[in-house]
């Protein structure tokens, strides 16, 4: 994981192998934000995704921080030795 410190109020996360995070807001009020992880080309097959929290910049960090976490336990999968 590596940061972008062009903004430092908003951490960046720049992640390869073609994953992002997709911040939304829920249209409800009080207003809250979420996540989910995509992956660029052709769907997962599953959905990691998290709600609720209360700023864009809260979503976005966990966001960031739970597809960091997905793509080292993905690497670790591949490179397992059946």
């Amino acid at each position: 994981m590596q940061w972008n410190f062009r903004n430092p109020a908003m951490p960046q996360f720049k992640i390869s192998r073609g994953y992002y995070v997709l911040t939304t807001r829920a249209a409800v009020y009080p207003p809250s934000w979420g996540w989910r992880i995509i992956r660029r080309g052709r769907p997962m097959g599953v959905k990691l995704e998290a709600h609720g929290f209360t700023s864009y910049s809260a979503a976005r960090l966990a966001g960031g921080l739970a597809l960091a976490e997905f793509l080292d336990a993905l690497s670790i999968e591949r490179d397992r030795i059946d």
